[in-house]
């Protein structure tokens, strides 16, 4: 499980990450993600992730091309080049329920919904 508190202060970390499109992307939908929809991200996360909601993950998540990894260390640890496959993430959420803490990076959109394209955890110690 993830503590959203923690996840707040990670989302701080990540706001500015965030500016520049994927070669090919229309320039004009991406921004420079402010810290507030950064921690509404984050939080929107940490609540599907502690509470399995694989169906509000997905949508958490960026398609190809702008999904880039989800990693973790053990157990069911998810290194790359498995941590680049979207296809197997949501199986691997369904398995997982340990204290992590995260860190990531997401497109924000003025017109869409803010999508995360990396993210990484490990466990609490």
């Amino acid at each position: 499980m993830l503590r959203a508190g923690l996840a707040t202060l990670v989302a701080v970390g990540i706001a500015l990450t965030v500016s520049a499109p994927v070669a090919g992307e229309r320039q004009e939908r991406v921004k420079l993600c402010d810290p507030a929809e950064v921690a509404s991200v984050v939080d929107r996360f940490v609540a599907a992730f502690n509470t399995g909601n694989t169906r509000r993950l997905d949508r958490l998540f960026a398609r190809k091309p702008y999904f880039r990894w989800y990693s973790t260390d053990a157990p069911g640890e998810r290194f790359l080049p498995v941590a680049a496959s979207r296809a197997s993430l949501l199986s691997y959420f369904a398995r997982r329920q340990t204290p992590y803490r995260g860190k990531g990076a997401l497109h924000c959109y003025s017109s869409a919904s803010d999508q995360l394209i990396v993210w990484s955890m490990g466990r609490e110690s």
